[in-house]
């Protein structure tokens, strides 16, 4: 890989898990995303990165792909501005209890466009994915980690999620400040 600043070392499939996820924290994220949730197991520090992906059934194709991503994060980091949405704490907060709850503290939550009634309004829904898709970035807001697929980035770039848990809290809300906007029966407000 050409024109990686000097101060970076490359990560290559010999190297310990362990020792990848403490240098490069966003490698947790790209080794998540193709089924590798041992980043911070007791094990990542013994066993290196090929042995972990050849344990999970990986081809040496794949694994080969997983190192050329994590060096491009290392390479190309992305700022948590650049990010399409933004995170509130009580949002955070919630979210991260709900994954504890319902026991996929390893998973993310995927934005969909679930339906464009009469243009120009667009409604958005959060889903749990274990992996991503294809098309799909993953990003981080708040310490949540997100998915969503390439083609509706632009209908969601600037919303923020919130929670509101008061008696008279409409629960989980994404508004964006670009769009018209109009809450639906479940509380999720959404527009254009």
């Amino acid at each position: 890989m050409e024109n990686i600043p000097s101060e970076f070392t490359l990560v290559t499939k010999e190297m310990a898990m362990g020792e990848i996820v403490a240098k490069y924290p966003q490698a947790v994220q790209i080794v998540q995303s193709v089924g590798l949730h041992c980043a911070g197991c007791m094990v990542s520090y013994i066993e290196t990165l090929e042995q972990g992906c050849l344990g999970h059934g990986m081809s040496e194709d794949e694994i080969d792909d997983l190192v050329k991503r994590i060096n491009q994060s290392i390479q190309h980091p992305v700022k948590e501005d650049s990010n399409p949405i933004k995170v509130s704490n009580s949002a955070s907060v919630k979210l991260r209890e709900i994954l504890n709850e319902d026991g996929k503290t390893d998973w993310f939550y995927r934005i969909l466009v679930v339906n464009i009634t009469v243009p120009p309004y667009i409604s958005f829904e959060l889903d749990f994915a274990f992996k991503p898709l294809e098309n799909d970035i993953i990003f981080t807001a708040n310490e949540i980690n997100f998915i969503i697929d390439k083609s509706i980035v632009e209908k969601v770039q600037g919303a923020i999620i919130d929670f509101d848990g008061s008696k008279d809290g409409v629960g989980f809300s994404i508004k964006n400040p670009k769009l018209i906007l109009k809450q639906d029966s479940s509380g999720f407000i959404s527009g254009i």
